[in-house]
């Protein structure tokens, strides 16, 4: 992937923000936050798109996509 979205941007941005100079927190507690955004993000994905199946007369395809989600977010 050549382009990062600008939403990705701006999470990355607002991560690198709340950094300090001398902070104790280790960086990996930063990648961990990262990580997170991007789990919850695809989560909602497959959220709106069981919803959309869901609406649109195809509940087993929503069951998927909703099993999906308990997936990305229970793993």
């Amino acid at each position: 992937m050549d382009e990062i979205p600008d939403d990705i941007i701006l999470a990355a941005g607002d991560i690198w923000g709340s950094l300090e100079i001398g902070s104790d927190e280790p960086a990996v507690h930063v990648i961990a936050r990262a990580i997170l955004a991007e789990r919850q993000r695809c989560a909602d994905l497959a959220q709106k798109e069981g919803e959309g199946y869901r609406d649109n007369g195809l509940p087993q395809a929503a069951i998927g996509a909703f099993q999906v989600r308990r997936t990305i977010l229970n793993p």
